[in-house]
């Protein structure tokens, strides 16, 4: 169980994140990042799968938090549900600053994603 899985491509320059967290302060009290530590702290045990992931984010903004709460994100529908990339992003970010780790499972050829020590 190793790495970052999805999009690395996705990931954007560190001053990019920067500006848009500035553009933000104030506005909204969760960012999709928060919502993916706070669904990965209410139960400690991993997401598997990227396609419960984003529904459990879709669900947690959609459902659960406050409306004007959270930072806004559009989903679409996809195959197996609601999608965004953004949700990938997040999850490499917090990747990326060791909050989570991203696994693949070659057995069973999924994704899993759980909160770290640090998150």
């Amino acid at each position: 169980m190793s790495g970052r899985g999805w999009g690395r491509d996705m990931l954007r320059p560190p001053g990019e994140i920067d500006e848009a967290d500035d553009r933000l302060a104030g506005t909204i009290k969760f960012t999709l990042e928060d919502v993916l530590l706070l669904l990965l702290y209410a139960d400690p045990r991993p997401i598997e799968g990227k396609t419960r992931l984003m529904k459990e984010v879709f669900l947690a903004l959609e459902e659960v938090l406050p409306k004007g709460e959270a930072e806004r994100v559009d989903f679409r529908p996809h195959r197996f549900g609601p999608y965004t990339e953004r949700v990938y992003a997040a999850a490499d970010r917090l990747a990326f600053t060791n909050k989570v780790q991203v696994a693949m499972d070659k057995n069973r050829g999924g994704h899993s994603i759980a909160i770290t020590p640090k998150g």
